[in-house]
């Protein structure tokens, strides 16, 4: 993936650490909350009610805990690979606060967060299926929004013709490969496809497929497909989907797509509850 659009996704493993440390500092962050933060239903492992706060542009936010489950915010100006500048990050949030980027966990099939301790269990769960999908109700996507948006520039509207070409014009050792462009569209995007054939030595993160929408010019998703290393070496997707806000200042990154063709299948249903849950997360 090309790295001026790729983020790193957060380990099940981080997550958990996370809520060990969220539970250990639940009684703190409580008596901290910002006044001027709104109150949301207890979180359903640390009982927390204080959202995370902070604001993309000039639109506030204040998330429920129970759709984070990993770190922090990513603050303007703060380096989280540098320790240097992380140590310096933002102690205390408020609505003054820019944020570059964060990302939430929901439930594929109905866009929820973590609400009950059986969801948290489920999750946990679906982080597990390694060799086979998990099952269609069981299925958890992370969604990462970046501000400001990785594919407008300043006074244009967002064009993903840019990342379009960077993908489908993959340039290496042995010259450019180009993409081919399929003659059939599938749900209402257009297909293109590497022309070397995903195999079990398929290199981890090499990008061979991309669906773009080339009649809004708003919508992008990429695939990695290969096959299984052992037999009977059948085939494996993991996919990103990238979209923006209505507004067109915050781009969204939707990972941990595995389940490639009931996706697509529902790719405009799934960006609109997208936007539905973002604009839950919007203080007027």
């Amino acid at each position: 993936m090309n790295p001026i659009i790729r983020r790193s996704w957060f380990k099940a493993g981080f997550v958990f650490a996370f809520i060990l440390h969220s539970i250990s500092f639940a009684s703190a962050t409580i008596s901290d909350c910002p006044p001027e933060a709104p109150r949301y239903a207890p979180h359903a492992i640390t009982g927390e009610t204080c959202p995370d706060i902070g604001r993309m542009g000039s639109t506030k936010l204040a998330i429920p805990k129970n759709y984070i489950l990993g770190p922090d915010f990513v603050y303007d100006n703060v380096d989280i690979w540098n320790a240097e500048s992380y140590k310096n990050r933002p102690k205390k949030q408020s609505f003054d606060l820019g944020i570059r980027y964060f990302s939430i966990r929901i439930r594929l099939n109905n866009l929820k967060p973590i609400e009950t301790e059986q969801d948290w269990e489920d999750f946990d769960r679906s982080e597990n299926y390694v060799m086979t999908l998990p099952p269609e109700d069981n299925q958890w996507i992370f969604v990462q929004f970046n501000y400001p948006s990785l594919f407008k520039k300043e006074g244009k509207p967002v064009d993903m013709r840019d990342a379009l070409q960077r993908f489908t014009q993959k340039k290496s050792s042995m010259g450019t490969v180009n993409f081919i462009r399929q003659k059939d569209d599938i749900d209402g995007l257009a297909h293109y496809i590497s022309p070397i054939e995903p195999s079990a030595e398929t290199v981890q993160g090499e990008v061979n497929e991309v669906f773009y929408d080339a009649q809004s010019n708003r919508t992008l998703i990429t695939c990695e497909n290969s096959l299984r290393h052992v037999p009977p070496y059948d085939p494996l997707s993991s996919c990103h989907h990238y979209f923006d806000t209505s507004a067109g200042d915050i781009s969204i990154e939707v990972g941990n797509i595995r389940d490639k063709q009931y996706y697509l299948s529902q790719w405009r249903d799934i960006e609109k509850g997208v936007l539905a849950v973002f604009n839950s997360f919007v203080v007027q």
